[in-house]
């Protein structure tokens, strides 16, 4: 019977909420290898290597993982090392706490994958920010007038599309790679919506 009683206490703690704020899901995943995902990115650069004018630096998201945890790095394509890592969000359309569905429709408020091309940097509503340009048609080619970009992450969790990061983080990753670095956004289930559907 304690034990019992022991278990309904916990199993309340975990769920209870105050209003304002809730208990994160621990979400476990898999022994995970970050440069699996990175070579595919590496092969995707090659195929859209006319765009790319920074060939040293490549962006790698990986939305198989939570926003929980670091699925955000930047590889030096020279070394293929890491040379920065950290979390980013994903659209809360999207999933949670795992993006699950994708879309190219203007005013969807759900992310996009695939591969994409760095642009200017600018300032913004969000402090610093880094415009970017979807390059496969139908999946993320709309990026650019869906106003997709890198910026700062505020106190919320999730953007309307946007790839939120930590100031320091955002700071350094827009330094390093804005104005042509090549960016794969993964994404292994299908989910992505046709611009031409509805969201």
């Amino acid at each position: 019977m304690k034990k019992i009683i022991i278990g309904i206490i916990l199993l309340t703690t975990l769920f209870s909420c105050d209003g304002n704020s809730f208990v994160k899901p621990e979400v476990k995943t898999k022994i995970y290898d970050s440069k699996v995902v990175y070579l595919i990115a590496k092969q995707n650069q090659k195929k859209y290597k006319k765009y790319i004018k920074k060939s040293k630096y490549i962006i790698v998201i990986d939305y198989d993982l939570p926003y929980t945890e670091e699925r955000l790095w930047v590889y030096n394509t020279k070394t293929d090392e890491i040379i920065m890592k950290g979390e980013v969000s994903h659209a809360r359309r999207s999933g949670d706490p795992i993006a699950e569905k994708f879309s190219n429709k203007a005013g969807s408020n759900i992310s996009s994958k695939g591969s994409f091309v760095t642009l200017n940097s600018y300032k913004g509503k969000y402090g610093t920010a880094m415009r970017i340009r979807g390059l496969e048609k139908s999946v993320n080619n709309n990026a650019f007038k869906r106003n997709i970009v890198f910026h700062d992450k505020k106190d919320y969790t999730w953007s309307l599309g946007c790839f939120m990061t930590e100031k320091k983080t955002n700071k350094k990753l827009i330094s390093l790679t804005k104005k042509g670095t090549f960016i794969y956004v993964h994404k292994t289930q299908l989910g992505h919506l046709p611009s031409g559907k509805s969201s």
